[in-house]
């Protein structure tokens, strides 16, 4: 019986612990958040995003240093729901900071135990006051999507893919699949962070997950 209400006591502390990072966080990145006017790339952002659909797709076609679409077309739908301001544009980025925040928790306790649940809370922490995450954290661009992207991908690859020598299930091979088109038609460099995964299972000799990378990719 006591063990039972520690753990829950336990859960219970662990997510106000969450609850006030997230909230700090969430304080620190919308401090004077529209102080100043939209930088040349953000501009960018807005001048891509508010072109209707057909044309941001038929723009970056053309537009060979211009990044992929997926970031412009989710934008595009935010600024539809909460405006054009520099406010409203820079809080996407806001809020996709967040959710890597909670990813890198999660990925953390997959790397080192679901027992070392303090091990996330720090993980998310430190990155919440990195200089460049609270940077890109703040702009209207792609960036705070990229790490959340590349921070999901990393903990599906550790819980699907590298604990086991068997071919990955059906929804292991789709998700990760998913994902790393996202993360790849968000920034086109974020295919570094791809590749590390098949030298990550040959060096562990995962055969089988390995050519299950390379024929789904």
């Amino acid at each position: 019986m006591d063990s039972a209400v520690n753990s829950q006591r336990r859960k219970l502390l662990a997510l106000l612990a969450w609850c006030l990072l997230l909230m700090l966080a969430w304080g620190l990145w919308l401090w004077h958040l529209d102080a100043n006017d939209l930088t040349f790339d953000e501009a960018a952002t807005y001048i891509v995003a508010h072109r209707p659909l057909p044309d941001i797709i038929g723009y970056l076609r053309a537009a060979v240093r211009e990044h992929p679409p997926v970031y412009y077309l989710l934008i595009r739908g935010w600024m539809a729901l909460a405006g054009t301001s520099e406010f409203c544009l820079r809080l996407f980025s806001v809020g996709a900071g967040l959710v890597a925040l909670a990813l890198t928790g999660w990925l953390a306790r997959l790397a080192m135990g679901r027992s070392m649940g303090a091990v996330g809370l720090v993980s998310a922490a430190l990155l919440a006051v990195v200089p460049g995450m609270v940077y890109y954290a703040r702009e209207a661009r792609m960036y705070s999507l990229g790490v959340a992207w590349t921070v999901l991908s990393a903990g599906l690859f550790l819980r699907d893919w590298l604990p086991t020598s068997d071919w990955p299930r059906r929804a292991a091979l789709a998700s990760l699949a998913i994902v790393h088109l996202l993360l790849l038609f968000t920034h086109y460099y974020l295919l570094l962070f791809i590749l590390v995964q098949p030298l990550v299972l040959l060096i562990n000799r995962r055969w089988r997950p390995f050519l299950a990378w390379c024929t789904v990719h």
